[in-house]
């Protein structure tokens, strides 16, 4: 039998999982559990780690992601070569299945994240394959949690959405729930950005994941999730993304 036990959050777990949770993430329990269950795995000593299982995202709310792409501009005659990084805004994961809002017990050691982990992803595959014959993408997505500074804040956000919204966008997150980062990406321009224009803290930003998170991010590479060139907008952490349908690959 396995030490780890998956089962869905209930209210008595709440209090625990809040320091373990990002800023700006969602806190309130799911409306349908049966489409959408928020997962804890726990082992004898108590909850070690949960995460959401969401989607298809952006059918009904636009969802938006910035794209990590590159232009070059090259005169051969002159012998000028310039490589940039771009992002643009846009919602290329419309439709996916989402692992959204990874947490866990930050005192348990490497091992034991890695198996809760485990436990979780293996639960939330299984529930994703169940429901693809309703109609759900083959493709499942996992947003890493970004960089942040000693107060907590985005370095990514400051350096780019710090231009248009003088608030924290966890504020906004908080205030507005699943619509957040919708009424953010609303403030965000839609043209390409050159990385270049940037501050070096925003740019070193792009596509880092929060050390904490190296565990999980490891556990997803095992399990055969790659870096799908898309950035969070808020934090500028990086996108995983798996196809499931061998056809999809």
């Amino acid at each position: 039998m396995s030490r780890w036990q998956v089962r869905p959050v209930g209210p008595d777990d709440l209090a625990r999982l809040l320091p373990w949770l990002a800023p700006g993430a969602d806190t309130a329990l799911p409306r349908d559990p049966a489409a959408e269950p928020w997962l804890l795995a726990e082992d004898a000593r108590g909850p070690a780690a949960a995460l959401r299982l969401l989607g298809p995202v952006g059918l009904c709310r636009p969802r938006h992601w910035f794209h990590v792409g590159c232009v070059v501009h090259a005169v051969p005659e002159l012998g000028l070569y310039s490589r940039q990084s771009t992002l643009q805004l846009g919602n290329d994961h419309t439709g996916a299945c989402e692992l959204a809002d990874p947490a866990h017990d930050p005192s348990r050691d490497i091992d034991e994240q890695a198996g809760a982990w485990r436990a979780l992803l293996q639960a939330a595959r299984a529930h994703h394959r169940g429901r693809q014959a309703a109609g759900p993408s083959g493709r499942l997505i996992a947003g890493l949690p970004g960089l942040r500074d000693a107060q907590g804040g985005s370095p990514f956000w400051r350096g780019l959405g710090g231009h248009f919204l003088e608030a924290e966008p966890w504020d906004v997150l908080r205030r507005h729930g699943p619509d957040g980062r919708a009424h953010l990406a609303a403030l965000l321009p839609r043209q390409p950005l050159y990385c270049s224009f940037l501050s070096a803290p925003a740019q070193a930003a792009v596509a880092q994941a929060d050390p904490r998170a190296r565990v999980w991010m490891a556990v997803l590479a095992d399990a055969g999730f790659r870096y799908s060139h898309h950035v969070d907008l808020v934090d500028g952490g990086p996108v995983l993304e798996v196809h499931l349908d061998p056809w999809c690959r």
